[in-house]
């Protein structure tokens, strides 16, 4: 298929409907900020976009196409039984969550699953969700698009380094959420010398209310005293601003469908030293862009960050590597481009020509 009609092209009445169905698009996550993207990129690329709320209903919003955020596709399992317009799931995270109450993301897993079992297609925007749904659940390869999130930021204006007096400016983005491994980071950093780094936190503070507590408690005891700089949600620019000034991303999260914040770092010619895990194998090589270390041992992390902030020529050699790698990863233009892409393939088929639904594997 050719290239798809940009909107001076084709007249507003005209353009396909797409309903994305998720509750907002102004929140501080790596999924809200890419349906924001879409939202702006829609209309240069031929759709009329927009954003329905989510809950549980018989029937899905009328529309060209349906998008099914995945953070509430379990309140549509019974509304994609009688969808007639083709469906997307757009899978930002793992089946169930990683946050949560545990019963809570047990009772959402299988319907996930099934709501995603009976898209016409499905839209990973990292490699590990694509490979856990191939691997673990059973869908079909071909049935999966990989669309990456991007990772430019707004140009922002130089600020001082990070590191202030010490040796190192440690960076971390994430919101204050138990699977994003911040009390982690913060002994890992305790275990460090006084002199060796400043650590700067951005992300909300109040996305789970007892585990921020829980961080500011351990910010305060001594042995982080005047080690931590807390700045709470940044815009986007500013966020692009401490990036530049930073010598080391630290990205201690458990599980994670991408990793947005990593791939900006990487975007930014930061240097990455976080846990060994499926996501953040897919964007750092150990040794080459940065440092991975067993999932969950702080005593191996503490190490990592020291060796960096001791070894000049080592941290140097990463930053390298990093700016090769950012250089490599998508821009939001990219990503927008390939989204409406697949839209526009899944609108052009010939009647019938919608993929069967993905099947269970026999011993699921």
């Amino acid at each position: 298929m050719g290239t798809p009609r940009r909107s001076a092209e084709l007249p507003a009445a005209a353009r396909p409907r797409v309903a994305l169905v998720t509750a907002g698009i102004d929140a501080v996550s790596g999924g809200h900020r890419y349906h924001r993207q879409l939202m702006d990129a829609a209309p240069a690329a031929g759709f009329d976009m927009q954003t329905v709320r989510p809950r549980p209903r018989l029937r899905l919003p009328k529309a060209d196409v349906v998008v099914v955020d995945s953070l509430f596709a379990w309140a549509l399992a019974c509304a994609i039984l009688r969808s007639g317009a083709p469906t997307v799931a757009l899978v930002h995270q793992h089946p169930g969550g990683v946050d949560g109450a545990g019963p809570t993301r047990w009772l959402r897993r299988p319907l996930d699953l099934a709501v995603y079992r009976r898209c016409d297609l499905v839209i990973a925007p990292g490699q590990a969700v694509a490979d856990s749904l191939i691997g673990e659940h059973g869908f079909q390869a071909t049935r999966i698009e990989l669309v990456r999130p991007g990772c430019d930021l707004p140009a922002a204006p130089p600020t001082e380094p990070l590191r202030g007096a010490r040796a190192l400016g440690l960076l971390n983005v994430a919101n204050w959420l138990p699977n994003k491994g911040i009390l982690e980071l913060l002994d890992a950093v305790a275990l460090l010398p006084a002199e060796r780094a400043t650590l700067h936190l951005v992300g909300r503070t109040d996305a789970d209310l007892r585990y921020a507590r829980h961080v500011r408690e351990r910010i305060a005891r001594p042995d982080l005293a005047d080690r931590v700089v807390v700045h709470g949600a940044l815009p986007a620019a500013a966020v692009s601003s401490l990036y530049g000034a930073a010598d080391l991303f630290v990205f201690p999260s458990r599980v994670e469908a991408y990793g947005s914040s990593v791939g900006e770092a990487l975007a930014a010619g930061v240097p990455v030293v976080g846990w060994d895990t499926p996501h953040l194998r897919a964007l750092v090589a150990d040794g080459a862009e940065g440092l991975l270390v067993p999932a969950g041992d702080t005593r191996a992390l503490a190490p990592a960050i020291d060796r960096l902030a001791t070894d000049r020529a080592e941290l140097d050699r990463l930053t390298s590597g990093a700016v090769r790698r950012g250089a490599q990863l998508p821009t939001w233009h990219a990503t927008t481009d390939r989204f409406f892409a697949i839209l526009h393939r899944l609108l052009a088929g010939p009647p019938g020509s919608r993929p069967p639904p993905a099947t269970r594997r026999s011993h699921a």
